[in-house]
């Protein structure tokens, strides 16, 4: 046995009363009769004592541990706890051996009683192909080259230049799934129709001159288009770096 259950305090509780070099003596004398899985020899104590690393001027100790804890039994020493746990290990290896033996065959016989396959035997008919399931279309944020109806928003009498830069704006600055959509002509016609000519105000008055709105859409739709060419250029330089780390992986 490599290992044995040691049980700290019914030990200490049944050595209390000994000498340091008696406890050693003890678990030493335990150790060994666990390791030989046999009892102690009784015929010969010196022969006994150097088997656990007893010295002479220890013998004496030796004899009280064997007197007090061993039972003398003809020519050797038993121990009453020593045998339990003994026979208890003798009896788990051989459940467990007796467990892998019919594991074993089982197994064997599984193989010898298989049904042949037959040399000639019917093509089995093909499983109809089940139809996939169609993937719902996912949304996208506003495409860098979205080309927006221009049309439309000049028949809602906005002018498009400036309504695409606030449309681009709006929808760029929206994070995360707030700024996806599934169908971004309907989004912006639908933009268009929620929106006010950029010339009057709420209230139906002038705002600003048609040419004053000319020029500031003029000048949102340059800085939209900037942005775009912008964002386009990031992302064509973060897939060029993407693209150079597995080349380099790959080299």
């Amino acid at each position: 046995m490599n290992h044995y259950p040691h049980h700290i305090g019914d030990f200490n509780n049944a050595t209390r009363h000994l000498t340091r070099v008696e406890r050693s003596l003890y678990r030493d004398l335990l150790d060994l009769y666990y390791d030989t899985e046999t009892p102690l020899p009784a015929g010969d104590i010196h022969r006994l004592a150097r088997r656990v690393c007893c010295e002479q001027a220890d013998i004496p100790a030796l004899e009280t541990v064997l007197n007090e804890f061993f039972a003398l039994d003809g020519d050797v020493y038993r121990h009453e706890r020593c045998d339990k746990e003994i026979a208890r290990y003798h009896s788990q290896i051989s459940t467990a051996r007796k467990a892998g033996q019919a594991s074993a065959q089982r197994r064997s016989n599984a193989r010898s009683t298989a049904v042949e396959v037959p040399l000639h035997q019917p093509e089995p008919e093909p499983e109809p192909i089940k139809e996939s399931r169609q993937r719902t279309p996912r949304g996208v944020r506003l495409p860098a080259a979205f080309e927006p109806d221009k049309q439309f928003a000049v028949d809602m009498g906005l002018n498009f230049a400036l309504e695409f830069a606030k449309f681009c704006d709006y929808w760029q600055a929206q994070p995360g799934q707030k700024g996806v959509k599934l169908d971004w002509p309907a989004t912006w016609r639908n933009w268009c129709r929620n929106a006010k000519p950029a010339n009057v105000t709420k209230f139906g008055r002038p705002d600003i001159s048609p040419e004053d709105a000319d020029q500031r859409a003029r000048l949102a739709h340059e800085q939209s288009q900037e942005l775009l060419r912008k964002q386009a250029e990031h992302a064509a330089e973060v897939e060029r770096q993407r693209l150079e780390r597995i080349a380099r992986k790959a080299a």
